[in-house]
């Protein structure tokens, strides 16, 4: 899922930086990130100039304080609420105070992992459904203190992403 997330975020001139507790993880996602993106360039739905760009803005990063200068944390771990409390209490004493943390649980609650924060008003679900390169589906979930503005900017950069799915380079296709 945490891929998928990624990919798109690449492609809509995001400045991506993947983390996993296991590096090993991180290699082989962005590998396979950036093979997906030769095999749609080969069948011509994007330039090379864009795939260029996208893999630019794809960045590994090594430890989690690696991720202290990001707006907007999506976190897609496994689905443990002790596991996900506990991600965000670290990470929230990483990034700075305006940054944005999501999480893309589909079935915990949002108000119940933003419990062990200091800034709950800074904290939202962001659920992608799968595959999210294809799917042009996101949740946008408020805790019951999250801010409406957090909401409004995650909806807005969701229909930002929206535009830069999978299609034809030259014209798109609607449903």
């Amino acid at each position: 899922m945490g891929q998928g997330i990624a990919q798109i975020a690449a492609q809509a001139g995001s400045l991506v930086k993947l983390y996993d507790v296991q590096s090993e993880a991180v290699a082989k996602a962005s590998k396979n990130i950036q093979q997906q993106w030769d095999k749609l360039l080969e069948k011509n739905r994007f330039t090379a100039e864009q795939v260029t760009q996208f893999k630019a803005n794809l960045q590994s990063a090594e430890q989690l304080n690696d991720l202290n200068d990001c707006d907007l944390v999506i976190e897609a771990i496994v689905e443990r609420l002790d596991v996900k409390k506990s991600f965000f209490a670290e990470l929230e004493q990483l990034v700075g105070p305006s940054a944005v943390l999501v999480t893309n649980t589909s079935s915990l609650s949002v108000t119940a992992i933003a419990a062990a924060l200091k800034r709950p008003e800074q904290f939202a679900g962001y659920h992608f459904f799968n595959p999210v390169p294809l799917m042009k589906v996101v949740e946008v979930i408020a805790g019951l203190k999250t801010s409406p503005g957090v909401c409004s900017a995650l909806s807005d950069y969701a229909k930002q992403w929206a535009t830069k799915r999978l299609m034809p380079k030259t014209h798109r296709v609607s449903s």
